[in-house]
């Protein structure tokens, strides 16, 4: 608990100084699912809910974010298609989101 407490300060303080350092995103995201976790994890040894609840992140939300990412693939392969041509550089994204959503299936 403590270290996530000293991981969001630090990530606050970087943000403070460099806003748009990906370095920074990365940190404050540890921090605070650190602190989700460990509050889960205390939850979970006192309610049933808890429980359902982290199956539910674990079993349910993963699988929903990996579709939204493969659309979001797709919509960033037709966008860059438009706007800068037919190159293999700008097909990536596109061929990344087609094969997830093959995978998927």
């Amino acid at each position: 608990m403590f270290t996530s407490i000293i991981i969001i300060l630090s990530g606050t303080i970087l943000f403070l100084v460099e806003k748009r350092s990906f370095l920074t995103g990365l940190i404050l995201i540890i921090g605070f699912l650190g602190i989700t976790f460990y509050t889960l994890a205390t939850l979970s040894d006192k309610s049933n809910i808890a429980n359902t609840l982290i199956l539910l992140i674990v079993y349910g939300l993963i699988p929903i974010l990996v579709v939204i990412c493969a659309f979001l693939f797709i919509k960033n392969g037709r966008s860059m298609i438009k706007k800068e041509g037919k190159k293999l550089a700008n097909l990536l994204s596109l061929i990344i989101g087609i094969y997830i959503y093959y995978d998927i299936s």
